[in-house]
């Protein structure tokens, strides 16, 4: 079953179900004394992920979806959207204030919002309580759940509190190692009104280690054929 079900209890009374299977992984000498905090702290180095992806978002109101240019910081992003080479949605934050063509209604930007910067960000959450339960880590803080296999280190899934009790439940997929890390170039975000897909096929991180900014490309030439995550989230 989907590791969020081992939980007992949720804060936000999130629950997941699902079944699952397991991808077998070969350990490399660097995922064997990398330590998840270490990890946390590689990635607090990033200071802006950028890409091309493919995006579609499915709402009760309406739908949109194309190719995309993608940038994201801890603080904000700018996503705009092209369908046959023409700009067909622009969604953007920057000092909390969220802007989209066209425009979508509060609690829709509320979902968006959440998807892109804490579903791609996902470790840019302070005062996070940390539990060990079984094969993965438990990112715990009031209303987020991330799960973190604990054999790779990769991100498997997330939960996310959304108005009117709902949940977003975002699940990572065919990961790619940069900088001796596991970025997801596929997310999947669903709830009882929202289905969002953000599939990337080319990122650039920057990072400020050691106070120069250093940039890393990473292009996916081909779409991965088997999800390399631990657990299957569908």
């Amino acid at each position: 079953m989907r590791p969020l079900k081992q939980l007992l209890i949720f804060s936000i009374c999130i629950f997941v179900i699902s079944c699952t299977t397991q991808v077998s992984h070969r350990e490399t000498p660097e995922e064997a004394i990398l330590t998840l905090p270490m990890l946390m702290d590689r990635l607090g180095h990033i200071e802006q992920i950028k890409g091309s992806a493919s995006v579609d978002i499915k709402m009760d109101g309406g739908s949109l979806s194309g190719d995309a240019s993608i940038r994201v910081t801890a603080d904000g992003f700018d996503v705009k959207i092209y369908a046959m080479g023409f700009p067909v949605g622009e969604l953007t934050q920057s000092g909390g204030v969220f802007q989209s063509t066209p425009e979508l209604k509060g609690e829709d930007e509320v979902a968006i919002v959440k998807c892109i910067k804490e579903g791609i960000f996902w470790w840019n959450s302070k005062d996070i309580n940390i539990t060990d339960t079984g094969g993965f880590f438990y990112l715990k803080r009031p209303g987020q759940i991330i799960v973190i296999d604990k054999t790779t280190l990769k991100p498997v899934e997330q939960a996310i509190a959304l108005p009117r009790g709902e949940s977003l439940h975002i699940a990572y997929k065919e990961a790619m190692r940069i900088e001796g890390i596991w970025f997801p170039m596929k997310l999947e975000a669903s709830s009882e009104r929202y289905n969002i897909t953000i599939e990337f096929d080319k990122v650039e991180l920057t990072t400020d280690t050691n106070k120069d900014l250093k940039r890393r490309t990473v292009i996916r030439t081909q779409p991965a054929k088997e999800s390399m995550w631990g657990p299957n989230p569908r």
